[in-house]
């Protein structure tokens, strides 16, 4: 049912992205492109989260790397969905407004986000360290109890 669903959006997704009517309204697409990139931060920091501190059992160590390859492999995709839609928009669409956001997490202080950068493996990596540098930076790993769904579905709010 959750793999139906997951597959359901990334369907939606895709054509959304894949549309060419959507780049005949810039702003619109350009608002697709900045939900997404949202999508890809909360992502980030999960994995980075993740891979710095877990979820605290004791025995987390099989789920925990479960967790974080199936969201690895969700963030990889999505983020070469919103380079490819990024670069679709006219230059002065995207450059204005889709280089990050200022980015909420429960546990940390407020601080600016950048979205993806650089369309290509090597950059999607860095970008992914990024993360883990946010997090020991911004987030009070010792003063906040986390409880991680260990399955992404539950992020589907975040789209909406």
């Amino acid at each position: 049912m959750c793999r139906a669903l997951e597959a359901s959006a990334f369907e939606s997704l895709q054509k959304s992205i894949n549309k060419q009517e959507i780049y005949k309204r810039p702003e619109e697409a350009k608002g697709l492109v900045f939900q997404l990139g949202r999508v890809l931060l909360q992502f980030r920091w999960r994995i980075a989260w993740w891979e710095i501190s877990g979820d605290g059992d004791i025995n987390d160590t099989l789920s925990k790397q479960n967790y974080i390859q199936r969201l690895k492999r969700l963030t990889m995709v999505l983020y070469f969905y919103y380079c490819s839609a990024k670069a679709k928009l006219p230059k002065y669409i995207s450059e204005s407004g889709l280089n990050g956001t200022q980015s909420f997490h429960s546990g940390a202080e407020p601080f600016f986000d950048n979205f993806p950068f650089e369309n290509s493996i090597p950059g999607w990596e860095a970008w992914l360290e990024e993360g883990k540098d946010l997090v020991r930076r911004w987030a009070r790993l010792e003063k906040v109890a986390v409880q991680v769904n260990p399955y992404p579905e539950h992020v589907v709010d975040a789209v909406v």
